[in-house]
């Protein structure tokens, strides 16, 4: 298994994707914590903290393309979000009948983490005001 509990949940929905020919998935995570600060007219209204977490999986099945997304990890959810992006695969396998050639990119795992000169987590809210 895998040290990132992040890459470890994506290697965990693709290996409950049916084993079958013609079908790839692909999976993204997104964490991402976030906080803001509401100023009117010069002065503090509020400051929200917010903290999204999310799954997309985008499966290709005999060429068409389907999608499933959730925020929750039980695994239900999860099987749920799998067989949404199946079936809008099979949805559009059914409408174009016309399977087009795929050949499956390498496998990437990526983090985007900008690094600011300050870390905007250790500066006090009023001093970010």
């Amino acid at each position: 298994m895998a040290a990132d509990p992040l890459k470890e949940l994506g290697e965990r929905i693709l290996n409950r994707l049916p084993r079958r020919d013609k079908i790839y998935g692909d999976v993204r995570v997104v964490w991402r914590w976030r906080e803001r600060l509401v100023v009117r007219n010069g002065r503090p209204e509020r400051c929200v903290a917010e903290e999204d977490f999310g799954v997309g999986l985008r499966v290709q099945l005999c060429g068409n393309w389907g999608f499933g997304a959730t925020s929750n990890l039980k695994s239900d959810y999860l099987d749920r979000m799998i067989d949404k992006a199946l079936a809008t695969a099979g949805s559009a396998a059914y409408i174009s009948r016309v399977e087009e050639p795929f050949e499956p990119p390498k496998p990437v795992c990526a983090e985007i983490y900008v690094k600011p000169k300050r870390d905007p987590y250790r500066i006090s809210r009023e001093e970010k005001l």
